[in-house]
């Protein structure tokens, strides 16, 4: 039994030598060398680290242990580290409780905790205890039934530092933004510090920030954000200062935590460029005239392009069929032109009608001009319908429009000549000039024949009737 116990504590004292000699193994402070009040204003948050496990024991070599944090942040704020077993070789999730054992050399503090394959721990760091810089954390994972047995362990170097931590974020509504760091004028933009350190319940932090263009101050306020609108071109050299104060809670439980009442400090910088939009972009035809919409097939069509608007810019099209609309256009080139007047050569490979698309875009917006219609004719064919009949109705039109305009002059310029309306025999014909006097006459003639054999025929079928013959024999003895 004796021999028993003496085996078990052995036990005990190996894996606790094991731990002991990891934590010695990297609990190497090393302080910020950016300054000696800590690490230098930083205007974006650095990423998590995340660390794998670097030593396993060889009989549990099946786990892997991933490790991560929210560092960097300030002194006396809240850390959060995170620790997520995994099993190898297919990365399953194990089932059940765990054991989970933290250790820092920032206070060389342990912290225990039981958790499933995923465990949180929250901490805060006094500044009046530690100092700024780079720590280690070491993550030591046992069976739940079995705490003495290790299962898996892992380290992480999270950073503490003395001013706030965090980034500065710009917002405009953009359609279009080549570069993160240009904007456009005449529209507002929104400036904001997002602050990442977070703090506990005990310390209510009120905090001032100050904005300011090289040095030139431009806001204040206790709010960390505000809109503004640029209406002039102008390189920005945005900086912003955050500064935390923090009131004491009276309550038992903020005097049981000890922690620097000096204020934080944070300072965000950006450089930022401001730029007209592209305006009042116009197109002409340089090979051939701007209305001629007609081109040979295999050359090409040569057009000048002019925007308003701040430079770079580029030039993109697409060729589709005939009021072909694409969902989107045309991809922006990669190469910009340090101007806003482009001369393109655009070349369709098929005959008919083809539309092009055309748009401009600079690095704050894009310009999609009007749609561009052309004919493509291949001049070795003879039979080109679309330009032929066009152009022969064109020509009728203007040669019958030019002769009406000729007789209607003819007309105005001719002597009015009056003539009496004698009653002639209507056997005689008069001779005219006008060629459709004859004709005239003919039909005239002919008509009166038919009149007066028509004439004679109704009183031909009216003879037999008695009071027509009296009514006659009254009219001839009259």
């Amino acid at each position: 039994m004796n021999l028993m116990k003496f085996k078990g504590w052995r036990r005990t004292m190996v894996v606790w030598f094991v731990c002991v000699v990891v934590v010695c193994c990297f609990s190497v402070v090393t302080g910020e060398m950016t300054s000696p009040d800590g690490p230098l204003p930083m205007s974006t948050v650095s990423p998590a680290i995340v660390g794998n496990i670097t030593i396993s024991p060889s009989i549990k070599v099946n786990y892997t242990l991933e490790l991560s944090s929210s560092a960097p942040v300030v002194l006396d704020s809240t850390i959060t580290f995170t620790a997520k077993l995994r099993m190898n070789p297919n990365n399953t999730v194990p089932e059940g409780e765990f054991h989970y054992l933290w250790l820092n050399s920032a206070n060389h503090g342990q912290d225990r905790s039981k958790s499933n394959h995923e465990a949180k721990l929250d901490k805060t760091f006094s500044g009046m205890r530690v100092d700024p810089g780079e720590y280690l954390l070491t993550v030591i994972v046992s069976p739940k039934t079995r705490p003495r047995e290790i299962l898996a362990f892992g380290n992480i170097m999270f950073r503490l530092t003395r001013r706030l931590n965090g980034n500065l974020k710009v917002k405009q509504n953009l359609e279009y933004q080549r570069r993160n760091d240009t904007f456009a004028i005449d529209r507002e933009i929104y400036f904001h510090v997002n602050i990442t350190d977070r703090f506990s319940m005990t310390k209510s932090p009120e905090c001032m920030y100050f904005w300011y263009n090289g040095s030139e101050l431009i806001h204040s306020s206790e709010k960390p954000g505000f809109d503004k609108t640029f209406l002039q071109p102008c390189v920005l050299y945005l900086q912003a200062e955050a500064t935390a104060s923090f009131l004491e809670l009276d309550t038992s439980l903020s005097s049981l935590l000890p922690h620097d009442k000096e204020p934080k400090y944070g300072t965000f910088q950006e450089k930022l460029l401001f730029k007209a939009s592209l305006s009042n972009c116009t197109v002409s035809r340089v090979d051939s005239s701007t209305d001629d919409q007609s081109v040979k097939l295999g050359d090409a069509i040569i057009l000048n392009i002019a925007c308003n608007g701040s430079s770079p810019s580029a030039v993109c099209w697409n060729v589709t069929g005939l009021n072909m609309t694409l969902n989107e256009t045309c991809k922006p080139p990669s190469q910009f032109l340090n101007t806003t007047q482009h001369q393109v050569s655009v070349s369709i490979g098929q005959t008919g009608w083809s539309t092009v698309q055309l748009a401009v875009f600079n690095d704050i917006s894009v310009h999609v001009l009007s749609q561009l219609n052309y004919y493509v004719y291949d001049a070795d064919t003879v039979d080109i319908p679309a330009l032929v009949f066009p152009i022969v109705f064109i020509v009728i039109g203007i040669t019958i429009a030019a002769a009406g305009g000729a007789y209607i002059v003819r007309l105005r310029r001719r002597l009015h000549v009056e003539v009496a309306d004698f009653d002639f025999d209507p056997n005689i014909s008069v001779r005219t000039t006008n060629i459709l006097s004859p004709v005239a006459a003919a039909v005239k003639h002919i008509i009166g024949r038919l009149r007066r054999w028509r004439d004679q025929s109704n009183r031909n079928s009216h003879s037999d009737q008695p009071g027509m013959r009296r009514s006659q024999s009254l009219y001839e003895s009259l």
